[in-house]
């Protein structure tokens, strides 16, 4: 019996660390080669990122006719019409358009509203596929 119990706790423990694991945060970056997107990604590099382990960024070119089309969905689902200004970072329930001098407290001030957010959603990795 003890066996069994073990067993069934040992798998419990790991379903639950592989739920943990697939649960990471994600932060969903749309951009293309123009110096507002440089800047962007220069200030993810130079802390933001290092800054947040726990949440994953990831950054797609629109150029990529699967990103657009992503983008495109993403829009929908936030709501967004008409032209859509790059960088667009989707964080969690929020978005962020455009890249200015106070973006990277924006950004890390969302960041923050996003760590206490209980929403998940598919990973983009699986979504590209």
């Amino acid at each position: 019996m003890k066996k069994y119990l073990f067993a069934i706790l040992s798998a419990f423990c790991f379903l639950t660390i592989a739920h943990t694991a697939q649960a990471k945060k994600e932060v969903v970056i749309f951009s293309q080669p123009c110096q507002f997107c440089e800047k962007m990604k220069e200030a993810l590099n130079n802390g933001i990122i290092a800054a947040n382990p726990d949440i994953e960024f990831t950054i797609l070119d629109i150029q990529d006719e699967k990103n657009r089309n992503l983008l495109n969905t993403f829009a929908a689902n936030y709501g967004l019409e008409g032209n859509i200004g790059l960088p667009i970072l989707f964080i969690g329930e929020n978005y962020m358009m455009g890249w200015g001098p106070s973006a990277p407290q924006d950004l890390q001030n969302l960041i923050e509203i996003f760590k206490k957010e209980t929403v998940t959603r598919i990973p983009t990795k699986v979504m590209l596929q």
